[in-house]
């Protein structure tokens, strides 16, 4: 899976990334399915 992230940034242009995968309701999961958020730019705020 993380070939295919890595690929799906390439593909975007994006050489500096993170990737994030909320689980459970505490961590903001609203939609009870595993996806992936690719983000690129500046943090922003507190990472927790």
């Amino acid at each position: 899976m993380l070939d295919f992230i890595a690929e799906v940034a390439q593909a975007e242009g994006l050489d500096d990334y993170r990737v994030v995968v909320n689980v459970g309701p505490g961590a903001g999961q609203t939609v009870f399915h595993l996806h992936w958020h690719i983000l690129s730019g500046a943090l922003t705020g507190r990472m927790a």
